[in-house]
């Protein structure tokens, strides 16, 4: 009989900035002096950032009998931030087994075939590749929501139309 057990954590994180810059007199300062161009594009600005973690608690217990007949179990309990408010984690189990025919009498002197197992198993699997904050309520910037007032110029957040990708 074998037991085995573990953690894992996986946090991850992606920050993204972009403008775009128009009419530059040279390009040896590459994208390091945006503000040498000309005209700035407004419409080309853009910058965001996602984080989203993964925990997962898992173990494996397997037991062979004979050397002819083997089980296996696996418990799986994985928690992701991108799963929906009171759902945040789910229990992935798992059950397998296996006769291994190459060690019974009957499959004895076939030369040709060194190792003959059957299996069958069963499992629950999960996809947490929803997108970060799908289950959230979003607020963000648009340009259609700007105005000036005494020459300061003011952005207003509004909620963000939600898009699930399927």
């Amino acid at each position: 009989m074998e037991l085995l057990g573990g953690y894992e954590f996986n946090e991850y994180m992606t920050e993204e900035f972009g403008v775009e810059g128009r009419d530059y007199v040279t390009d040896a300062t590459s994208y390091n002096a945006v503000q040498a161009g000309a005209q700035i594009v407004k419409e080309g600005t853009f910058s965001f950032k996602e984080k989203s973690r993964l925990v997962s608690f898992f173990t494996r217990l397997n037991y062979s009998y004979q050397n002819k007949y083997y089980l296996t179990g696996v418990l799986r309990y994985d928690g992701s931030s991108r799963f929906g408010e009171g759902n945040k984690w789910a229990l992935f189990p798992a059950i397998s087994g296996a006769w291994r025919l190459s060690a019974e009498p009957f499959m004895q002197g076939l030369d040709w075939l060194t190792d003959l197992r059957l299996k069958i198993g069963y499992g629950v699997t999960g996809s947490q590749e929803i997108g970060n904050y799908l289950s959230l309520a979003q607020l963000g910037a648009r340009q259609d929501l700007q105005a000036v007032f005494n020459q300061t110029a003011y952005t207003a957040l509004r909620r963000l139309t939600m898009r699930i990708r399927i």
